[in-house]
């Protein structure tokens, strides 16, 4: 099976285009859903459980139709535009005592958010605590709270990686082929946070470390497809990035302000890139050659 990532991009090769331009010339007329389930089985679009990727088949169809690619037929109904997440309404309890002394926080683990309760309360700290103030991840998704004897202390969250990133990119060395198969392989880390009042030095690199050792697991559980690389940006000057470095993540350059979705968008702040190997060959698993050292 092939591991395409981005269905978007794979969706805009000119082949693909004439592929969904006909399916929606077709009598009678394919619905919504109908014409996602079709191009799922002629392009083979499954994820690593073998479902079809119906919903983000889906949403590229959509994107692409804003970029005058086709007309899709009109919806059977009409879903409201507002996003609602499930919140607790109040604010998440404080957590009590926290010691300032890594070694003598109890309990200090990262809680897998796999329940409507635990979901929850990550959305109530992100909108309130965070400073984006926003919960919504892209993409397959993977959440964490960050537990502890004396209350939660934060929590993490995973999305599909940026489609387009120069830093990135030229780090790894992937060609535009390479890229599309593999950007699957990359995870976003576009959440983190350690709660305001929690003052404690090197906890944040501390999990960052816990992080990486669990998420290629949780997430091959959950969708079938083993992680190979993160990344995660840091926005400065706000911020220096010193947890990530402490965590021996790499700082591979800085966005163009585009957003995740590349040159179609801008418009964004400058942020350093930071990326973590999860596997040690994985330019070698893409098939990404060494680059020559010239003597």
């Amino acid at each position: 099976m092939r591991t395409a990532s981005s269905i978007k991009e794979r969706l805009s090769e000119s082949a693909n285009v004439k592929l969904v331009i006909a399916l929606l010339g077709r009598e009678p007329a394919l619905s919504r859903r109908a014409l996602a389930q079709e191009v799922c089985r002629r392009l083979d679009l499954k994820d690593g459980k073998g479902d079809w990727r119906m919903a983000t088949t889906s949403k590229a169809l959509r994107e692409l139709e804003d970029e005058g690619l086709w007309t899709l037929p009109a919806p059977h109904s009409v879903v409201p535009r507002g996003w609602n997440p499930a919140r607790l309404n109040q604010a998440v309890a404080a957590a009590q005592a926290v010691p300032t002394v890594l070694a003598q926080i109890g309990g200090l683990r990262l809680i897998e958010v796999a329940d409507p309760e635990h979901l929850r309360i990550w959305n109530e700290l992100m909108i309130r605590e965070h400073p984006l103030q926003q919960c919504r991840l892209v993409g397959r998704q993977l959440r964490y709270l960050i537990g502890s004897d004396h209350g939660w202390l934060g929590g993490i969250g995973f999305g599909s990686a940026a489609l387009h990133l120069e830093g990135r990119d030229n780090w790894i060395g992937w060609n535009p082929e390479q890229r599309s198969q593999y950007l699957e392989r990359v995870l976003n880390m576009n959440r983190f946070l350690i709660r305001p009042k929690v003052r404690c030095p090197h906890l944040a690199s501390h999990v960052l470390a816990l992080c990486a050792r669990r998420v290629g697991g949780d997430f091959q559980r959950r969708y079938g497809v083993r992680p190979w690389l993160l990344e995660s940006f840091v926005e400065t000057p706000a911020h220096e990035g010193i947890c990530y470095q402490a965590a021996n993540w790499i700082q591979t350059g800085q966005t163009k302000g585009r957003g995740r979705n590349g040159p179609h968008k801008a418009g964004q702040s400058i942020k350093d890139v930071y990326v973590y190997p999860l596997v040690p060959d994985f330019r070698d698993r893409a098939g990404v050659k060494p680059v020559p050292i010239e003597a």
